[in-house]
């Protein structure tokens, strides 16, 4: 007598066809049979899937590939070019700046900016360099004259500034040769 509720049990794996002992064994995935093994090859595919297809993450290998690709191109750019410096104040100095008498003077920073509002003025470099230089012997001028009538040092350490912010106002506006 056959039963109602029988039916052919499939012990087979629909990928790799290896037999496994109970049917319970097989997962169903997307309508087809699968053992174990299959099974975590398909859900490794599938998260590879996710993750180089729809999130666009690469594998750290194609990276590094780029990468090395990018620097020989890098190279060869550099060799084909010649070495050019862009235009800048050139410091004597690399090391730390000497500080004197509370920093009544003009600083590296501060010319670096005086040069970047001459040329966003229009000035090429040379000029912008040698109007810098005009606008630090007037600064040396300015606190020399302030050293005869300011006792102290603070004090001349903050007229020098407010005529240093006046300077660069006269520089902005254009009036100031």
């Amino acid at each position: 007598m056959e039963d109602k509720y029988s039916y052919p049990a499939q012990t087979t794996c629909d990928k790799c066809g290896d037999d496994v002992r109970r049917f319970k064994f097989l997962q169903k995935i997307n309508g087809g049979r699968f053992c174990k093994k299959c099974v975590r090859e398909k859900r490794k595919e599938h998260r590879e899937f996710l993750k180089r297809d729809i999130c666009h993450i690469p594998k750290r290998k194609d990276l590094e590939k780029e990468w090395a690709e990018k620097r020989k191109e890098k190279e060869k750019l550099m060799k084909t070019l010649p070495n050019y410096e862009s235009p800048g104040i050139k410091s004597i100095r690399r090391g730390r700046p000497k500080i004197s008498s509370l920093g009544i003077y003009i600083t590296r920073d501060e010319k670096n900016v005086l040069y970047k509002k001459l040329v966003g003025l229009g000035f090429d470099s040379k000029t912008a360099n040698e109007r810098i230089d005009n606008l630090c012997e007037k600064m040396r001028k300015v606190v020399e004259k302030l050293r005869e009538t300011v006792k102290s040092e603070e004090d001349l350490n903050k007229r020098f500034r407010e005529e240093f912010g006046k300077m660069c106002m006269e520089l902005e506006s254009g009036g100031l040769e």
